[in-house]
């Protein structure tokens, strides 16, 4: 069975002047950031990608709360419904936001497709002993 992605989801959510822009919001509109970023300000730098300045958090990019949804979705249905471990080892490659770890978790815990098909892992040592030789 396969499950085709909406039309918002085809498009790759991270162009370059769509993530710039999303930088340039949140950092004047959200007290939230304002105060991660006062807290964590060594953590931030600005690099030029494409003639993009492009806030990074570490080594890699930044991603504003208004993407990160759309970011885990798209990478989520393109990567074939990785389980939380994987989604989150390929965004953590380039991209980087508080509670990402978590939001993969969250993600892959509510993704109805994840949930229909997953994998039952058996635990076979919790099966009872044999009671005659």
């Amino acid at each position: 069975m396969s499950v085709e992605p909406l039309a918002e989801e085809k498009q790759f959510p991270l162009e370059l002047p769509i993530l710039r822009e999303a930088q340039i919001d949140e950092r004047k509109n959200s007290t939230e950031f304002r105060k991660y970023f006062m807290a964590n300000r060594s953590d931030f730098s600005y690099r030029m990608i494409n003639g993009q300045e492009i806030l990074f958090l570490r080594e890699c990019m930044y991603v504003p709360k208004v993407l990160r949804e759309k970011v885990v979705n798209w990478y989520h249905f393109f990567l074939c419904h990785p389980g939380s471990s994987r989604l989150y080892n390929t965004l953590k490659l380039n991209l980087e936001w508080p509670g990402m770890a978590s939001r993969c978790v969250e993600h892959t815990r509510t993704c109805d497709v994840c949930q229909r098909y997953k994998k039952v892992v058996v635990n076979t040592e919790s099966y009872p002993q044999r009671l005659y030789s």
